[in-house]
């Protein structure tokens, strides 16, 4: 029995020494499975992940759109809202400013950032080049980058700068010892309201004109040039006086349907600076729709040394305010 053992027992062994490759190669192949499974549960996961932040953006980053205001909307074909309203913007609080063009760059969740080129008439201009930046986040502007100080409006000086006739003598003779290619730029404000349909006829090129509305605080202002052309309303130089006055209310009613574009910025008028929650600009607009005629006591003119001195020569005036001097047209 014991030797039948000790021969048994070595059976076993031979047959497990035979046995030992197939067991190592069986060893091979669980772990070839075991590798192959980790992968594929690793791929599955961040296959899941992925999926699950982009569900994540496309739904947060369209709900945070939602929730905020979006400057990409756009009106009249491809100009945008936000486009649109700031330059109305300009145009009713601030002589010269002229916005040119705005790009939008999304930049997900709600935040943009605006590249915006503006011209106050008085320089050179190169269309296209961006000259003020801002971020609109979550419906808030941040990081304004404005070299150029075109949000920073005048409060006074410009309409209220008095004169009386021997002030007025000594600002033509500072104009006289110009050269007389210089072109001028002047504010000036008048003694009784000006008719826009006379001042179009003069010499010197009307850029802009405060609207007189005697009747409410705050006075909106419409410019007479236009750097470029948009809509038909742009080309003011063809428009009737009904149709500028026209122009202008609708301006006014654009930023009232708006605020949310500019009630981060002030209204100014002279001394006066008033929120967007004051509501003298809807007073403003209702006045307006009353108007029949475009009258102005407040004006900015440009031309040459000359022609200034000439229209200021047989002009009543109250205050007179230099903007800019220019050697030349071409300086």
């Amino acid at each position: 029995m014991a030797e039948w053992n000790e021969n048994k027992l070595d059976q076993e062994l031979e047959q497990l020494a035979e046995d030992l490759p197939m067991q190592a190669d069986l060893e091979e192949k669980i772990q070839k499975s075991i590798t192959r499974r980790i992968k594929r549960t690793a791929a599955v996961t961040a296959i899941a992940v992925l999926l699950a932040v982009a569900l994540v953006f496309l739904c947060i980053s369209p709900l945070m759109n939602l929730m905020f205001w979006d400057p990409t909307v756009t009106v009249e074909g491809e100009q945008s809202l936000v486009f649109s309203v700031l330059r109305d913007y300009w145009e009713v609080n601030a002589p010269y400013v002229d916005l040119v063009s705005l790009q939008v760059e999304k930049q997900g969740f709600g935040c943009y950032e605006l590249a915006i080129q503006v011209t106050d008439h008085q320089g050179s201009l190169q269309i296209g080049q961006a000259n003020l930046w801002m971020e609109l986040n979550r419906g808030k502007y941040e990081n304004r980058r404005d070299a150029d100080g075109y949000f920073v409006h005048r409060t006074g000086g410009r309409f209220e700068a008095n004169v009386d006739a021997e002030r007025k003598a000594e600002a033509m003779q500072s104009l006289l010892e110009l050269p007389a290619s210089a072109i001028v730029y002047l504010s000036v404000s008048a003694v009784q309201p000006q008719n826009v349909a006379d001042l179009r006829k003069e010499t010197v090129d009307l850029h802009w004109l405060q609207v007189y509305q005697p009747n409410v605080a705050f006075h909106g202002g419409l410019s007479m040039l236009v750097t470029s052309a948009h809509t038909k309303d742009d080309m003011r130089q063809y428009l009737s006086e009904a149709e500028l006055l026209q122009v202008y209310c609708n301006n006014l009613k654009n930023l009232l349907d708006h605020p949310e574009v500019w009630e981060q910025f002030n209204l100014c008028n002279g001394d006066m600076i008033y929120t967007a929650e004051s509501g003298v600009l809807k007073k403003t607009y209702e006045d307006a729709l009353t108007l029949e005629t475009l009258t102005t006591k407040n004006y900015c003119v440009s031309g040459t040394r000359d022609e200034i001195i000439e229209y200021l020569q047989r002009t009543d005036v109250t205050s007179i305010w230099v903007d800019e001097v220019r050697m030349s047209r071409w300086n």
